[in-house]
């Protein structure tokens, strides 16, 4: 598929049953694609990535086995499916993503670099309950790596803050270069409302 620069959209999953066929996907530098769909490709079980289609606005990879997929730093996606077993969620510069979806909870999760995305991305990463957040909160054991550039959250009350200064104080972080470094690195606007004196 690298070599098929003038491609524009790619089907190898299916919408009904499954693909067992399919193993790995190389995309290249295909700067025409926009469509990917590896849906139900239940035996696709290593990295994509997809840095190099900087023209992607839709990428389907739910049901898959999929780490990690490596995304454009900075894009026009608006679409994503990701499975449950994503252990890299990596978004920069991303500002039209209106749909994030992911299979169920995220079990794997152990690194979580979010910078300079669409409200909608923050909105479905935190507090809800299928989020990011809490897959981590609740499930995730180990290094957790976090950075998060541009934050963008409202939260419902002080309860939901100090969860949040909970996770992260266990956490490492990642420069701009991918470098890891001791502490989480957040940066951003954290709306929790009114909080009283003894908060």
């Amino acid at each position: 598929i690298s070599m098929a620069t003038k491609l524009q959209s790619l089907t190898v999953g299916v919408d009904s049953g499954t693909n067992p066929h399919l193993t790995q996907l190389s995309l290249g530098n295909n700067r025409l694609l926009t469509t990917i769909s590896a849906k139900n490709c239940t035996n696709l079980s290593t990295s994509v990535d997809a840095s190099g289609c900087t023209g992607l606005v839709s990428a389907d990879f739910s049901n898959t086995k999929i780490p990690s997929l490596q995304l454009p730093n900075g894009g026009v996606l608006t679409t994503l499916y990701l499975p449950e077993t994503i252990s890299n969620l990596t978004i920069r510069n991303q500002q039209s993503i209106s749909t994030l979806v992911f299979d169920g909870t995220l079990t794997s999760l152990s690194t979580l670099w979010i910078e300079n995305v669409s409200s909608a991305v923050w909105g479905k990463v935190f507090w809800t309950t299928s989020s990011v957040f809490h897959s981590l909160l609740e499930n995730i054991t180990g290094t957790k790596r976090v950075r998060l550039i541009g934050l963008d959250l409202e939260l419902a009350s002080w309860s939901d803050v100090q969860d949040f200064i909970d996770f992260l104080e266990p956490c490492t972080g990642i420069t701009e270069t991918g470098s890891y470094v001791a502490k989480a690195q957040i940066s951003g606007t954290l709306d929790a409302g009114s909080i009283t004196q003894n908060q």
